[in-house]
């Protein structure tokens, strides 16, 4: 093979790391924007986190996790390790699980105190509220036809096709027919 010639050893281990150093920003800006653009964040899941493991659905109205939650026993990358309560062990990937939420007992017994604020302050307004009576208006008489009402033409109507009504119109006016 023939040498090249003019290039020292240490000429090209330098031009080697300088490109190096450029595809290392590049992949670097390539990551970034990539993170930016779908909203990636990291997933912050230790051993011992309560997390609900995903479920086949059996129908439209059945629950997409199960109801009981799983403990993380180990982590490796994207994928977990998990212990359900009667000791089995799962391994699945970190998109099939859903972190599982404790409630607090105070977040509890403040809106079971706030329902039954509002349910006291419901009844005060029943209270205070007078029963309504409906007010009744006799009914207008029925207008009379007048020999001048006539009929002019619409695409709208909801006259079957080729229907006239008087002076070959289809839709109902107050205009006087001119023939």
């Amino acid at each position: 093979m023939p040498e090249l010639s003019g290039l020292d050893d240490e000429e090209a281990v330098i031009s080697d790391q300088g490109a190096r150093d450029r595809d290392t920003q590049k992949k670097q800006a390539n990551k970034d924007y990539v993170e930016k653009k779908f909203h990636a964040k990291e997933r912050d899941v230790q051993e011992g986190d309560l997390f609900l493991l995903e479920q086949k659905r059996q129908n439209k109205l059945s629950s997409s996790y199960e109801k009981e939650p799983y403990e993380v026993m180990t982590r490796y990358g994207d994928e977990v390790v998990l212990k359900s309560s009667n000791g089995g062990e799962y391994r699945r990937n970190m998109q099939h699980i859903k972190p599982f939420n404790i409630p607090d007992e105070r977040a509890v017994s403040q809106s079971e105190l706030g329902s039954a604020s509002a349910t006291a302050a419901s009844a005060s307004a029943i209270q205070v509220m007078a029963p309504v009576t409906p007010i009744t208006a006799p009914a207008p008489a029925p207008a009379e036809r007048d020999s001048k009402d006539v009929f002019t033409t619409s695409n709208s109507g909801n006259a079957p096709r080729g229907a006239s009504f008087g002076c070959g119109t289809a839709t109902p006016s107050k205009e006087i027919c001119k023939s």
